[in-house]
């Protein structure tokens, strides 16, 4: 389970630093300080929610079976993997660089 909270930690922390990395250089400087509280207060609120659903995916695995329940929470971890994954590929297609124009 190590690795997988490893991987979470450094996607989340990796995704927040991109994030200010490319959006802050393109607000202008007096918005710049609400604009960086926004994204922190957003990312914050984002932990939350995905520990909330987290936590509701272990409650409702069906308990027995044979499974202990560090085997369910690990198959409960994978939700907020997967959450993180389509989250890195939404920043990725939502901040691709326009094709630069002919130079002149």
């Amino acid at each position: 389970m190590a690795p997988l909270a490893f991987v979470a930690v450094f996607g989340s922390t990796s995704a927040f630093v991109a994030l200010m990395s490319l959006v802050l250089p393109k607000t202008p400087a007096e918005t710049q300080g609400a604009a960086s509280g926004l994204l922190f207060t957003a990312q914050q609120i984002g932990l939350s929610i995905g520990v909330v659903i987290t936590l509701a995916v272990f409650s409702a695995l069906p308990a027995g079976a044979g499974e202990e329940p560090l085997q369910a929470y690990g198959r409960a971890f994978l939700v907020p993997v997967v959450m993180l994954v389509l989250s890195l590929a939404a920043i990725l297609m939502l901040t691709r660089k326009a094709a630069a124009g002919p130079a002149g």
